[in-house]
Order: C-alpha cells, then sequence, then structure tokens
C-alpha cells in the first residue's frame, strides 16, 4: 500500500527524524488493519510501539499497544490481544487517558471488541 504515511516515514528516516517516524507509523498501521492488512499493519505498529517505548512516550505506546491488540483480534489470535489490550490499559488508565474505558471494556468482555 503506497500511501502519504509510507513516504513520509522515508523522508523523516532519510533524515533521523525517529520520533516523526513513529508519528507516521501509528496511522499506518491503522490505515493496514482497516485494509484487512493484518500482517502489515502489525508490523508497523510493532515498529512505532519500539520507537515510542524508546523515548519514553507512555501515552503513545498506550495507545500503540491498544491498535496492536486490535489487529491481533482481527487476526484470530485473542490471546495476544488480551496481553496487548492489558498492557495498554495499564499504561493509560493511570495516566485518565478516554481510550482506557473502551481498552478496559475489549479485556473485559473480549467479544466487545468485534
Amino acid at each position: 500500500m503506497e500511501t502519504p504515511y509510507r513516504k513520509a516515514i522515508a523522508i523523516l528516516d532519510g533524515i533521523n527524524d525517529q520520533w516523526s517516524v513513529a508519528w507516521a507509523s501509528y496511522p499506518l498501521g491503522l490505515a493496514y488493519q482497516q485494509a484487512g492488512q493484518l500482517d502489515e499493519a502489525r508490523g508497523v505498529h510493532e515498529q512505532a510501539l519500539g520507537l515510542f517505548r524508546r523515548f519514553d512516550d507512555r501515552r503513545s505506546e498506550g495507545l500503540t499497544l491498544a491498535a496492536l491488540g486490535d489487529t491481533f483480534h482481527a487476526a484470530g489470535r485473542p490471546d495476544d490481544a488480551q496481553r496487548c489490550w492489558r498492557q495498554a490499559l495499564q499504561i493509560l488508565d493511570p495516566l485518565g487517558d478516554p481510550h482506557a474505558s473502551t481498552i478496559r471494556r475489549h479485556v473485559i468482555e473480549p467479544e466487545s471488541a468485534s
């Protein structure tokens, strides 16, 4: 999938702006997921996750873990989805992030993620 995000990632990587690479990777992963390209979505989410962890951006790490959980859920990997959602919840809940309530529902009622 050739997208503006993919082009942006190449440019940003070329100038070694890894922070912006992470922020371009996150929505690219969401786009891949929506297109049903789950392997690509997982790979891009994992790339963003690694970068957000490197920059110690906890909120972005939590959001990316939640998106990765959604990707695993869509791929029929409920155990991996639950692991990611739980980790996301552990990060986002103490921050008071509004996404925590949706993630909590996925952890409590996994079928609600569909």
